[in-house]
Order: C-alpha cells, then sequence, then structure tokens
C-alpha cells in the first residue's frame, strides 16, 4: 500500500498555524501526530506482510505478533488525536504544564468539572472537529481496543483463519480490521484537522 496521500501538506499547514499562535511546542506535537498517521500506513503494510506469510514471523508465534501490531495501531491511534487536543490546549486553553491535554479533556460526556469551560475556550472549527472525533464510531471501538491493551487485556479468540479475532466490547474483531479501523480513523480525522489549521 502507499503511504498515505494527505489532502494538504502537513508541515505547511503546521507552519501556517505557528505564524498565527507562535507555540513551537504545540506545532511540534500537531507534526508528531501526522507522524502517527504515516507509521499507521506502515504498519498496515507490515502487517500484510505477516498475514500473507505463514503464522510465525521470525520464529516469532503469530498470536504474539497480531496482540503486538493490535496494541502498536491502537495506542498510535489515540496518541495522534491526543497529540492534536495537547497542541488545542497550550494555544487555545493557555496549557503550559505537563501532562498534557487529551482528547477526552474536551469531551461533551465528560464529568470533569473543568470540562465545559475547555470546550468553551476552542474556536468554534476545532470544536466540530472534536465532536466529530467523538460521534465517530470507530472512535469508541478503538480506544476501548487500546484501553483494554494497555491497562489490561482483550480475549483473544483463535479459529481457522491464522489470525486471531479480539473481543472488544461486543464484537469479535480481526486483527487486521483492527489495525485498518486505527489507521482509517487517524487519517480521517487528523487529515480533517490539518486542512482547517491554517484558519484555526
Amino acid at each position: 500500500m502507499p503511504t498515505f496521500s494527505w489532502p494538504s501538506d502537513p508541515i505547511e499547514s503546521v507552519q501556517a498555524f505557528e505564524k498565527r499562535h507562535h507555540d513551537g511546542e504545540a506545532s511540534a506535537l500537531l507534526v508528531w501526530a501526522a507522524s502517527g498517521v504515516d507509521a499507521l500506513y506502515y504498519l498496515c503494510d507490515l502487517d500484510l506482510e505477516f498475514s500473507s506469510s505463514t503464522s510465525t514471523l521470525r520464529s516469532h508465534h503469530g498470536d504474539m505478533v497480531d496482540v503486538a501490531h493490535a496494541r502498536w495501531a491502537t495506542s498510535t491511534c489515540i496518541t495522534s488525536l491526543d497529540l492534536c487536543a495537547a497542541a488545542f490546549g497550550r494555544v487555545f486553553c493557555g496549557r503550559r504544564t505537563r501532562p498534557e491535554l487529551a482528547l477526552g479533556a474536551f469531551d461533551p460526556a465528560s464529568k470533569s468539572k473543568g470540562a465545559p469551560s475547555l470546550r468553551a475556550k476552542l474556536p468554534p472549527a476545532a470544536l466540530a472537529w472534536t465532536k466529530a472525533v467523538f460521534s465517530d464510531p470507530q472512535y469508541a471501538e478503538i480506544k476501548l481496543a487500546r484501553n483494554s491493551l494497555t491497562h489490561g487485556r482483550l480475549l483473544r479468540h483463535f479459529g481457522l483463519s491464522s489470525r486471531i479475532h479480539l473481543e472488544v466490547g461486543a464484537r469479535k474483531i480481526e486483527v487486521s480490521e483492527v489495525i485498518e479501523a486505527s489507521r482509517d480513523l487517524s487519517a480521517r480525522h487528523i487529515s480533517s484537522l490539518f486542512s482547517i489549521l491554517p484558519a484555526l
């Protein structure tokens, strides 16, 4: 699969954003988010090579490779979206200390008392972007998978296929689908943000 074709050059978009806001750290966070999308395209290529080979990769068992790739995909996807929110936190919310804000800080369903005031500080286009991510059903599914793979575990199902299925919520999802969904979710929303970034 070719690398991701960005609708607008991410570096140019970030440079235009930095000219407006003069925050080099926020710009660096956004560039790092874009690199996450590119990394997920690389992972999909790597995973495709693995799935078309035998059930082992350099003597590593297939189920271990599957879990490693799923963890890599989901954590990179959610982290990349969080990095965009971290840039918002610095530029629009006055955040100057770590930890950086994550996307969840702007979640309308958040029980945090500070969430409404943080959302109120976002320009309308940035707020609309966060709402689009939260309303995307793939976001909830990938975030649940990421949380389980990072802070707990997911049930694994072995079948006739050489690939395992992970139990994410009520669904059993083949690992290759988890990886592709992570790639598509991050590419969809981060490229959407970068297209409006110069005007934010």
